[in-house]
Parts: structure tokens; C-alpha cells; sequence
């Protein structure tokens, strides 16, 4: 089922909140991608949470990590 709306959220490292909210994706969609340039100085896992909800109001969430290093 097409989503209606993708919100991506980025969690910093040792961050206990829920992450900033980084980008929103709108529309009748089946893909969707980010973009997000990680801040100098901060190092270690990133957590991305896609908060992706379909046409007909239902909502799920994808989970992701990325390791940043120098």
C-alpha cells in the first residue's frame, strides 16, 4: 500500500531523546529516501527512524543504523 507520509528522525549518539525530526516525505508514494549530513565532531551509531504512514491512516516504523567514524 503507498504511504501518505514519511517522517525521518535522527538520533545523535548516546542521545536519550527521540531524535530531531530531519525530513518529512509527502505524497502517494512506494519510495521514499533521505539526505542528511552528519555534524563534524560527533561520532558513533546513529539510530534513523522512519515513521512511514499509509493512505488509510495505519503507520509503521523502520529502524536503521549508521556508524560514523573519521
Amino acid at each position: 500500500m503507498p504511504f501518505d507520509e514519511v517522517l525521518w528522525y535522527v538520533q545523535a549518539p548516546g542521545d536519550t531523546k527521540p531524535g530531531t525530526n530531519v525530513q518529512v516525505d509527502s505524497g502517494d508514494g512506494d519510495t521514499t529516501t533521505m539526505s542528511y549530513t552528519f555534524p563534524e565532531g560527533i561520532r558513533g551509531a546513529y539510530r534513523i527512524r522512519a515513521e512511514i504512514w499509509r493512505n488509510d491512516g495505519t503507520g509503521y516504523w523502520e529502524y536503521y543504523t549508521v556508524d560514523v567514524a573519521d
